[in-house]
């Protein structure tokens, strides 16, 4: 996936470009978003294990994460990522809006 691959290469700034913008703007609350997804502890993740789409929205599985994706003008975005399956099937996530 992109916006593993672009955390993987160190290049933050295009790893927020594949952010949804409630998700970038969440990011970067306090310090540019390049730099607050630097100091997050994503996991490594190149292998997609499985896809569910729900109209504009999808739960990507891979392998080491889950990532959740939407569509804003007719792409799909990274809603959030880094994400672990919580208590009641809430999920919990180091990147999301």
């Amino acid at each position: 996936m992109a916006f593993h691959r672009a955390v993987a290469a160190g290049s933050s700034v295009e790893a927020c470009r594949l952010l949804a913008r409630a998700t970038e703007e969440s990011v970067a609350a306090d310090e540019p978003c390049a730099d607050a997804i630097d100091k997050l502890n994503l996991p490594a993740a190149d292998q997609v294990t499985s896809i569910r789409a729900y109209g504009r929205q999808s739960q990507v599985r891979m392998q080491g994460d889950v990532v959740f994706l939407t569509v804003e003008a007719g792409t799909w975005r990274v809603w959030a990522a880094g994400c672990e399956p919580g208590s009641a099937g809430v999920y919990k996530c180091e990147v999301q809006k």
